[in-house]
């Protein structure tokens, strides 16, 4: 499918789905970005739908959006929903952040580089200050799962070659 995203930020995409059984699982691209995998519910129907969602950070502008089945049972697609839950413009409040974090449906830590901006390594600390988790030179987007990262308040450190920048975050 070809789409066309007026406005950067995290979206919700929601798929509406049919199945007699449940249990398919499938996948959505946007471009580069990937959806985790998600699970067709049972509806005991063909016809009537139930939606599946997911949080995914989109660029603005005309991208090519590919939904990959990847197991069965089979189910049927009916539509698909963007509802945009936060503009980039509203989640960079701060422009000297060099990075945002949010939570996505899985739980996990997604860490969101800005663009123009060279980070080193990412390390995230317990608010004891026990490292969990490091990653060198990473990518523009990276995520944690959630068994790294249970319940609690984080910091989350970046360290360039000119400055560090901390940022403590709460995970539900």
């Amino acid at each position: 499918y070809t789409i066309d995203v007026k406005t950067e930020g995290l979206y919700t995409i929601t798929s509406h789905l049919a199945a007699l059984i449940g249990g398919g699982t499938f996948q959505i691209a946007v471009d580069t970005v990937v959806s985790d995998i998600l699970v067709a519910p049972t509806c005991y129907s063909w016809l009537n739908t139930k939606p599946v969602s997911t949080n995914m950070y989109l660029n603005a502008g005309v991208q090519v959006m590919r939904f990959s089945v990847l197991d069965a049972p089979n189910f049927n697609i009916d539509k698909f929903e963007f509802d945009l839950a936060t503009a980039a413009n509203t989640i960079e409040l701060n422009t000297e952040d060099p990075f945002f974090a949010y939570q996505n449906n899985n739980n996990e830590l997604i860490i969101r580089k800005r663009q123009n901006v060279d980070i080193e390594k990412y390390s995230i600390y317990t608010i004891s200050g026990m490292l969990v988790h490091s990653v060198v030179h990473p990518d523009a987007i990276v995520s944690v799962p959630e068994h790294q990262t249970p319940s609690g308040i984080y910091i989350i450190q970046s360290v360039s070659n000119t400055k560090k920048h901390s940022q403590k975050v709460f995970v539900k």
